[in-house]
């Protein structure tokens, strides 16, 4: 591929471009859009209640699946922090057919654009957020018995976190053919800058909003003992969803905007970055207008997800 751009890339800039143009089309006309692309891309609170088509449901899953990636998102995230960790506090190598798999993916002329104190950084924080939406799903989180996801969503999952790890190394010292990874097994001041410390600062903030919020959510379906009583969408109240329709979406954007920050100037990671805003934004429009249409009260004060704004 071309030098700016790689074969992960591609897979992002799809999702990008398939998100946006889908979201341009339903919101200006919806009527237009066929049933079966309805049905396909709308799922949760917000599915397509039309006739459903025999052959879009044949590639249905059950929503609860969301389990199934996280539980492979936190397993490659162990692994891919292990990499970087080795590499830079352990002084371990890395193994050949690694570089040899990325060059493959991202090409040969790849550059590395980033301290090795930035990737162990931005490996750690995302998969910290790994390890607690494994939690969440497993633990937490209430799934709908009658729920279902078009496999296509079941298959981004595992993209999405297979790609944004590589999209972090893929540039990282280390990781690349003829460049020498950092020795960091005595902290070097001046490879930690004030955006390190302040986007981390964020990134924990919003990682403890969106716990904050999926618990208030998942408790929307429980008793005060814990045990599931309803599986209805129920209208949330309390903490910052009193501005916003999805604040865990609202804080998803957030973390990843200060990862990006962390990471700047990593092209591979801005793909990224695009695709979690877009798909964000959309989702949280789509639950917006569904809480609107199905709540009298619901207060019109709300933003679907940027408070005061959007």
């Amino acid at each position: 591929m071309f030098s700016w751009i790689s074969w992960i890339d591609l897979i992002f800039i799809y999702f990008t471009f398939t998100i946006v143009v889908f979201a341009i089309g339903i919101n200006i006309s919806e009527s237009n859009i066929s049933p079966v692309l309805l049905q396909t891309f709308r799922y949760g609170k917000h599915a397509y209640k039309g006739e459903p088509s025999r052959v879009v449901q044949a590639f249905e899953v059950p929503k609860s699946y969301f389990k199934h990636f996280y539980v492979f998102a936190i397993v490659w995230a162990i692994l891919i922090f292990g990499l970087t960790f080795n590499l830079y506090v352990l002084g371990t190598t890395v193994p050949a057919f690694i570089i040899d798999a990325l060059d493959f993916l991202y090409g040969k002329d790849r550059s590395v654009t980033m301290s090795a104190f930035t990737a162990l950084q931005a490996t750690f924080l995302l998969t910290l957020q790994c390890a607690r939406r494994f939690y969440e799903t497993q633990y937490i989180q209430v799934f709908s018995k009658q729920a279902k996801i078009n496999f296509t969503h079941y298959l981004v999952g595992y993209l999405h976190y297979f790609g944004a790890f590589l999209a972090i190394i893929s540039r990282a010292p280390g990781f690349v053919h003829n460049a020498n990874p950092e020795d960091v097994t005595y902290i070097q001041f001046d490879m930690i800058l004030p955006r390190h410390l302040s986007m981390m600062t964020l990134f924990f903030l919003g990682w403890f909003q969106q716990l904050r919020a999926n618990l208030m959510l998942a408790n929307l379906r429980k008793n005060r003992s814990g045990a599931v009583v309803t599986e209805k969408h129920l209208m949330p109240q309390g903490g910052f969803f009193d501005f916003v329709s999805s604040p865990h979406m609202f804080w998803e954007i957030v973390m990843y905007t200060a990862l990006t920050v962390i990471l700047l100037p990593n092209i591979s990671w801005i793909w990224v970055f695009l695709w979690v805003v877009s798909n964000q934004i959309e989702n949280a429009w789509l639950t917006h207008k569904w809480y609107l249409g199905t709540f009298k009260n619901y207060p019109k004060e709300r933003r679907a997800i940027i408070p005061g704004i959007l």
